[in-house]
């Protein structure tokens, strides 16, 4: 009786009742109250984006400088706090090790495509 309360707990023994990376229960359902918004934001920056190409506001190369900003800058800066301050015992390994697995895999097969390709 106590193995199999034991094993109930284990979220590796069944992982596809945990489908987030935490490895905990969570409700599946989202709300729209939820998710509305992050979706609002998204598309706000993108319309506020396409403005101000689209009026010359910003011309190519306030653009590039941007770009560069946002690639060298601001994205490496915003994963290493969200590396920082992630809470690594809460991480589930298992799903970690298969997105790594299916990545390498098509890796795998684009550069042998490539090399088969490159070869005719």
């Amino acid at each position: 009786m106590e193995g199999q309360a034991d094993q109930q707990l284990d979220p590796i023994s069944n992982l596809s009742s945990y489908p987030n990376m935490t490895g905990e229960p969570e409700d599946t359902q989202v709300s729209v109250e939820q998710i509305l918004p992050t979706l609002v934001q998204i598309f706000v920056t993108m319309l506020l984006g396409w403005l101000t190409g689209n009026y010359k506001i910003i011309g190519s190369a306030e653009a590039k400088g941007l770009n560069i900003f946002v690639a060298k800058f601001s994205i490496p800066a915003l994963i290493f706090v969200s590396m920082a301050t992630l809470d690594f015992s809460r991480v589930n390994l298992a799903f970690l090790l298969g997105i790594f697995a299916a990545k390498l895999l098509v890796f795998t097969f684009i550069v042998t495509v490539q090399v088969v390709i490159k070869r005719d």
